[in-house]
């Protein structure tokens, strides 16, 4: 026991030892009280508050930072006449030209295909067929009319 007595006393004494050779042996930080500037530190550019408040530039504007919380400025409903359709691409061809028949009186009926149903339609010029009317016969194209809308069909060469 009375060995055991020594030896923490040796340990006490060398750690001691140890830690005052380690605070001597780093630099110390100048102690600066808070709110005194340090001897050494170049004090940091504050601008100085200005000295009427109509100088004071809001990083944001009232809108802005309503629109963080959800709030949307309500706009004027747009005008009728404002109001454009957005251009619609032109729809396929529903039609087919597949060719055509001429008659004994020289009478030209083109035959198409319908390509949503399957059914092969023959019309001339002024007739109706299954709801399609040919109206008229151009050098590049065909007018046909079906349940009062006009449809264009490219003519095959």
């Amino acid at each position: 026991m009375k060995r055991s007595m020594t030896w923490l006393g040796e340990a006490v004494i060398a750690a001691a030892i140890v830690a005052a050779t380690v605070a001597l042996a780093l630099p110390a930080a100048p102690r600066v009280p808070p709110g005194a500037p340090a001897a050494g530190l170049a004090a940091d550019p504050v601008p100085e508050p200005a000295a009427e408040p109509s100088f004071v530039r809001a990083s944001a504007t009232p809108p802005q930072i309503a629109a963080l919380f959800g709030w949307k400025e309500l706009r004027p409903a747009p005008s009728p006449q404002a109001a454009r359709p957005a251009p619609s691409k032109p729809a396929p061809p529903r039609l087919k030209v597949v060719g055509f028949v001429e008659s004994d009186t020289g009478t030209v009926s083109w035959i198409f295909k319908d390509l949503q149903t399957g059914t092969v339609i023959s019309l001339a010029p002024g007739a109706t067929n299954r709801g399609w009317t040919l109206v008229e016969v151009l050098d590049q194209e065909f007018r046909l009319a079906f349940q009062g809308t006009t449809h264009t069909i490219p003519r095959s060469k």
